[in-house]
């Protein structure tokens, strides 16, 4: 889930799909999900040079600010794929 959000965060941040690959996603996980619920994840691409884009995100179950997990990655741009 939030290596797809994330990734489309760097779509979005650059205004195109281009080819990318995820170097490195970390994954904390705060808590369990609650029995029932929808998880949903938001990613932020926060920066975006010549060759990669810095991402972070959260899943949450309803309360953002009661996340189930915080994750912080790396991805390549591969334009010439």
């Amino acid at each position: 889930l939030m290596d797809n959000a994330t990734s489309l965060s760097v779509w979005t941040a650059i205004g195109e799909f281009r080819p990318q690959v995820t170097l490195d996603l970390r994954v904390d996980y705060m808590r369990p999900a609650t029995p029932g619920k929808s998880v949903i994840g938001r990613g932020e691409c926060y920066k975006v040079t010549r060759s990669m884009a810095l991402v972070r995100g959260i899943a949450h179950d309803g309360d953002p600010d009661d996340p189930v997990a915080h994750v912080a990655g790396t991805f390549i741009r591969v334009d010439n794929f």
